[in-house]
């Protein structure tokens, strides 16, 4: 989680449908899921990691298991404020919250950041007015438009990069004829 929320190329991917309903005056929710194992599996595991030294703190005994980062964070989720106490002390309605949070991890969005802090973006000029092989306005003609000032935008890793670069090659290729 950031300072501000939580951040990442997923939650980058799914904040345009996120921003959407709440702009439609929806609910969004996000549901995370830390550790994708059964319910049942990750409560033997959580009970070894508590039993196995009972000296340990509670926060050392999920070192190797989660991002050492989100340790404090997940337990203060949990409901556990002294993430210091030997991990053995740890009740089973305690060892069963870290067990929700791991695996159904719910949160209330409740907006995105600013423009000035956008990193994804959606909308623009409707592709239906350009030409799609050179890249050239149907309304102005000698104006080329490309990447994001047009309307497509795709999946987070570089496909909105690519897509700048390709129709600017292939604008400026016709644009200098």
């Amino acid at each position: 989680m950031a300072n501000y929320g939580v951040s990442g190329p997923p939650i980058l991917q799914i904040s345009r449908k996120a921003a959407e309903l709440l702009q439609q005056g929806k609910e969004a929710m996000l549901k995370l899921s830390i550790l994708d194992i059964p319910e049942d599996d990750l409560k033997k595991i959580i009970d070894r990691r508590c039993n196995a030294d009972s000296g340990k703190t509670l926060e050392f005994s999920f070192v190797g298991l989660i991002n050492k980062r989100l340790i404090p964070v997940i337990l203060h989720e949990a409901g556990i404020d002294n993430i210091k106490k030997p991990a053995a002390k740890v009740t089973q309605k305690e060892r069963m919250a870290i067990v929700n949070v791991l695996t159904d991890w719910r949160f209330k969005i409740r907006g995105t950041k600013s423009w000035p802090s956008a990193q994804v973006t959606a909308g623009g000029i409707n592709t239906d007015e350009i030409d799609e092989n050179t890249m050239e306005s149907k309304i102005v003609p000698g104006l080329y438009l490309v990447g994001e000032i047009l309307d497509i935008d795709g999946q987070c890793g570089g496909f909105n990069l690519q897509w700048a670069w390709s129709s600017g090659f292939a604008a400026g290729k016709n644009a200098a004829r």
